[in-house]
């Protein structure tokens, strides 16, 4: 909506054309002035009847005071008549003596007019009461219409603000501050103090004042604001007088530069405006709705909204402390219903206690603006609570535009509260928006489903301090690494990003010890570290302890072993102090969960213009890697066909990937894919079985469990791994849980659970064909494991042993039904045994899982466990540790790993778990959402960090591929934030590029 200034309602474009030899010698000095309490003014409206002689007067006055009466017509305020002291005459001596009771008389007119009437406290007596007379009458004394008197009425000189003189056409405005009045009078007289040069009531903002000064004022001009009593609408109203800021601009109409609607010789006057700028302070609002406050065009002076007049048009932007030489950010601050329905205590169970428990509280604002204030701006809180009287910034306040949302409104699922979408992603930031506050205000909306911000200004939040001031941030074009126009702008989690943008730095210390309390101004910008090689003696150059703790002790960036004396950081956290090592550097326990770590499923977004449909509603892929090539990382998803006769056809999507460009150093594109293939379930007959589990691939072979509990295998068939399309081919039956593949010595091994057991199955790559079916596997005793939803296995080695097979296997024995089930990191013991008949002796394997007996094992509730072997170092492949993922009950994924592969009791590399690395997430982008399946590690090579990429025809985002170590070679890097904020503030009101 378009807006304009208080000027008279005179559009904010205003141009009153005036020579500039008739100004140059009234044009006097401009000012802005915030008064103490206004006082008391008594103000009645009257209506003055035709012909009819009126005279009012002021008696009963109380000791020390003395008052000025002033007539006025309504609502233009042009002066009709005034009386200051009245002189009477001792009628037996003939002295004269002045009275401080003020008596005027208006002569009759012919026609009915209505007026102000006035009482004011001269100005040095004391305020006080007095009586107030309105006689009236026609033709004579005695024909009295109308004879009234108020009694004891309040009144006070109320502020006075000497001037030497003003203009003709000067503006004066008055103008609500954060705590003061809500109502003034305002009037300006010259060297007759009962004599008005223009009087105003509500002409103002709401029930503020406005005049513009019809004659000049050349002597003694006195600028009076007071509070009126008894209130235009209830003679019962009490006054509040309070504070309020007065304007007086003499030069607007003689020329506005910026067409800012502040009067060119007003700004040269004023400390820190300019008179060349419509934003001086470049925060996205002009200098005069800084000053005065806006109210929407069109919008007439009708009464204010019940309450008395709190924020009428909701951009009182001065009340709510704006300042036109300091950049301001005004946010709406609404919230979600915590449950639905008119209950004012929510069910158990629901994310609220009360109707409102999504209702920030005033420590968390004061949080939200201590944080927002790192970025040099001064933030104001629409929040629906009160501002301190003892606030100075107006952090926050009950501005009247705040409200909790509507039923209607809000989404209700389970014990999550979100915003219905309309425009895309999973909020609608604009429901509940005031429409009024578009172009001024960022609008935001308080749930507890997973926050929001696109990039232009609104989004929703958590209800806590951090993640408000956070996703603000993204309004401003910050992304979770930087500044949006630096290349490692979306890598979150860095350690030496000293940003509230970082996910471990937003909760503001809640989760942990966090290395900043709000936007970044550079601290470590000096500091470039590169997971590819970094430093861990020289860690981030600091022996502060406020910094450290982050990297120790349970902090947001935990690396286990630090050095107080040096700032020297076990930056790949093997427990030992290095030098130069590979280290994932943006390893972080609240909440990225080592992003490099975890599987992201970004491959339903394919599209296939060739007639075969597109490609999405993916389900649940599997992500694993040709781990003999790792310049040859591979995908498989399961998912559907969009067919274009509307119907859906599940679908496998495979994917080759070609990562032999990710050498280079930076956040390029990594890895591209150049061969996809999408094989459709149906059409290929009434055998074909859709998979029921996730998918398990080794070598050639793909397996899968289907809906009927069959072990379902699908082969490659050509060098360019093309897949067979033919199913229904069955390897097994009566299975249960999510099958493993591995590949040993071109032999495919698969692990699938039958009978409560875990089973062996083997697939000779040279012959062709399954050699082993069905074979028991036993633990290192000899007895039968017996497990749950399925064992992950990876290639692995140990110093002692060599190359060899490990799992990570769920050990049901002994666990009672639904109690979470131990995860056993194991080795496979292969043992060859010779066996002797007699005529003939043949040799046999014997394989059994060797378990370790690490302290602190995961455990799993929902899913099978993913593992994943990474070396220190890809020229040692004999050093390294495990990583491993297992999911709990409610959806949530934990990670963890091995401080190494060295046996226990070492100085360091042991292979115990590192539980106080251990982190949580929920989806891939670790929010709200829940994980289904678990979570598949693998390990794609260094530096596969695979951004959106994209080939001839198809467009694949890809993101970030799950490379078990979260290694990856580039410059990650700390910014000053602070200049790119403030450069970005206009925009961020109205859409960043």
């Amino acid at each position: 909506m378009k807006i304009k200034l208080v000027r008279a309602l005179v559009a904010a474009s205003i141009a009153v054309v005036v020579s500039s030899a008739m100004l140059s010698s009234s044009a006097r000095a401009s000012g802005r002035i915030r008064t103490a309490q206004t006082g008391i003014m008594f103000r009645v409206v009257f209506l003055m009847k035709a012909n009819v002689t009126y005279t009012f007067s002021t008696s009963n006055l109380s000791a020390g005071s003395d008052t000025i009466l002033h007539v006025a017509s309504y609502p233009a305020g042009q002066f009709i008549a005034g009386n200051d002291d009245t002189t009477t005459t001792d009628p037996d001596t003939g002295q004269q003596t002045v009275q401080p009771f003020s008596s005027v008389s208006v002569p009759p007119v012919g026609f009915d007019r209505t007026v102000f009437l006035i009482v004011r406290g001269k100005p040095g007596t004391a305020a006080g009461t007095a009586s107030f007379r309105i006689l009236g009458f026609s033709g004579s004394i005695f024909n009295v219409v109308r004879d009234v008197t108020f009694s004891s009425i309040p009144f006070s000189q109320g502020f006075v603000q000497n001037v030497a003189s003003l203009a003709s056409a000067t503006h004066i405005t008055t103008v609500e501050n954060t705590i003061g009045t809500t109502d003034t009078i305002l009037m300006v007289v010259g060297s007759n103090p009962a004599i008005t040069l223009g009087v105003d009531d509500d002409d103002g903002i709401d029930q503020m004042s406005f005049l513009r000064l019809g004659s000049a004022c050349t002597t003694n001009c006195q600028i009076i604001v007071g509070t009126p009593a008894p209130n235009l609408r209830s003679v019962l109203t009490n006054p509040d007088p309070g504070s309020v800021t007065v304007v007086w601009d003499e030069s607007l109409e003689a020329g506005d530069s910026d067409h800012d609607g502040l009067g060119d010789q007003f700004e040269s006057s004023m400390a820190g405006f300019s008179p060349q700028l419509f934003d001086t302070d470049h925060d996205g609002l002009g200098d005069g709705v800084e000053v005065y406050g806006a109210i929407l065009a069109g919008s007439g002076r009708s009464a204010p909204p019940a309450g008395g007049g709190k924020d009428g048009n909701l951009l009182k932007l001065p009340k709510y402390g704006a300042d036109p030489t300091a950049p301001d950010v005004f946010v709406e601050l609404d919230w979600a219903p915590g449950c639905p329905g008119a209950v004012t205590t929510c069910p158990a169970g629901s994310p609220a206690g009360t109707k409102d428990g999504f209702k920030f509280s005033p420590a968390q604002l004061q949080a939200a603006w201590s944080a927002m204030s790192t970025g040099n701006f001064r933030p104001h809180i629409d929040a629906g609570i009160a501002t301190s009287p003892t606030d100075p910034n107006a952090m926050f306040g009950d501005w009247g535009g705040a409200n909790r949302l509507t039923d209607g409104q809000v989404n209700f699922a389970g014990n999550a509260v979100s915003v219905p979408s309309s425009i895309g992603g999973t909020e609608d930031c604009a429901n509940g928006v005031t429409v009024a506050r578009e172009g001024f205000f960022h609008h935001y909306i308080v749930i507890n489903s997973r926050p929001r911000s696109p990039y232009g200004f609104c989004g929703s939040t958590l209800a806590d301090a951090g993640t408000l001031t956070h996703e603000i941030g993204h309004n401003f074009n910050l992304h979770h690494g930087g500044p949006a126009n630096v290349e490692d702008a979306n890598v979150n989690c860095k350690a030496n990003y000293a940003s509230v943008m970082s996910y471990p730095n937003q909760r503001l210390g809640i989760d942990g010890v966090p290395i900043a309390n709000g936007y970044s101004t550079g601290r470590f910008a000096a500091r470039v570290i590169n997971g590819a090689l970094v430093s861990e003696t020289a860690g981030l150059g600091t022996t502060d302890s406020a910094i450290l703790n982050a990297f120790t002790g349970g902090g947001a960036f935990d690396r286990g072993l630090v050095r107080s004396s040096d700032g020297a950081i076990d930056w790949n956290m093997d427990g030992i102090i290095g030098n130069n090592v590979r280290a994932p550097l943006n390893w972080a326990r609240t909440s990225c969960a080592a992003p490099y770590m975890r599987a992201n499923w970004n491959i339903s977004q394919l599209d296939f213009p060739n007639g075969s449909g597109r490609l999405g509603g993916v389900t649940f892929p599997t992500l694993t890697v040709a781990e003999a090539n790792t310049a040859s990382p591979q995908l498989f998803a399961i998912g559907k066909v969009h067919n274009f006769d509307g119907s859906d056809t599940p679908a496998l999507v495979t994917g080759t990937g070609d990562a032999t460009n990710c050498g280079i150093s930076g956040l390029s594109v990594c890895t591209t894919w150049p061969f996809r293939q999408v094989i459709k379930f149906g059409g290929v007959g009434s055998s074909a079985s859709l998979p029921a589990s996730a998918l398990a691939k080794a070598g050639p072979i793909l397996v899968y469990r289907d809906s009927l509990g069959q072990l379902e295998q699908l082969k490659n068939i050509t060098a360019t791994s093309s897949w067979s399309t033919v199913f229904g081919m069955y390897v097994a039956s009566g299975i249960m849980g999510d099958p493993a593949a591995i590949e040993v010595n071109g032999t495919v091994r698969v692990y699938a659970i039958g009978g409560g057991q875990l089973k062996r199955w083997e697939f000779d790559e040279g012959q062709g064909r399954w050699t082993t079916q069905n074979s028991p596997e036993v633990w290192e005793d000899g007895t039968p494991i017996n497990t749950a939803f399925g064992i992950a296995v990876a290639h692995g080695a140990d110093q002692t042993n060599g190359l060899g097979v490990f799992a990570a296997i769920p050990n049901t024995n002994g666990v009672a039904a639904g109690q979470p089930v131990p995860i056993e990191l194991a080795r496979l013991v292969s043992t060859p045994v010779v066996v002797d008949l007699g005529f003939v002796s043949f040799t046999i394997r014997i394989d059994k899982w060797q378990r370790f007996a690490l302290a602190n094992r995961p455990t799993t509730s929902l899913a099978k466990p993913g593992l994943a072997y990474s070396p220190f170092n890809n020229s040692f492949p004999l050093d390294g540790r495990f990583y491993l993922t297992a999911l709990t009950p409610g959806g949530t994924a934990t990670i963890g790993f091995t401080e190494g592969n060295n046996p226990a009791g070492g100085t360091g590399r042991q292979l115990i778990w590192k539980t106080n690395q251990g982190a949580a997430f929920t989806d891939d982008k670790n929010q709200a959402r829940k994980l289904p399946n678990g979570v598949v590690l693998a390990r794609f090579g260094e530096s596969i960090a695979g951004a959106a990429s994209e080939s001839p025809g198809i467009t694949v985002q890809t993101h970030y591929f799950p490379s078990a170590d979260g290694i990856f070679s580039a410059a990650l890097k700390d910014y000053n934030e602070v200049p790119f904020i403030l450069g970005n503030l206009p925009c961020s009101l109205r859409g960043c590029d």
